[in-house]
């Protein structure tokens, strides 16, 4: 299994390949909540000051959420 990170993107990760999951390492979470606002899937939330994932039913793999994770 391969995780992916950035520098760039520290919050979320890629597990595995394209297609597999997301998840949040929520030791690097700031809390900004740009991937809740910017995910058309909804599939983030903000709880005690991290992102979570709320759900991956929806994901449609965008990415988004890793691109603007700061």
């Amino acid at each position: 299994m391969e995780v992916r990170t950035s520098d760039r993107f520290p919050g979320v990760e890629w597990v595995g390949d394209p297609g597999d999951f997301i998840r949040v390492d929520e030791s690097r979470c700031d809390g900004c909540a740009n991937c809740v606002r910017v995910c058309l899937a909804e599939c983030f939330e903000i709880k005690d000051r991290k992102a979570r994932v709320r759900t991956l039913a929806e994901c449609m793999e965008c990415a988004a959420c890793w691109y603007v994770c700061d």
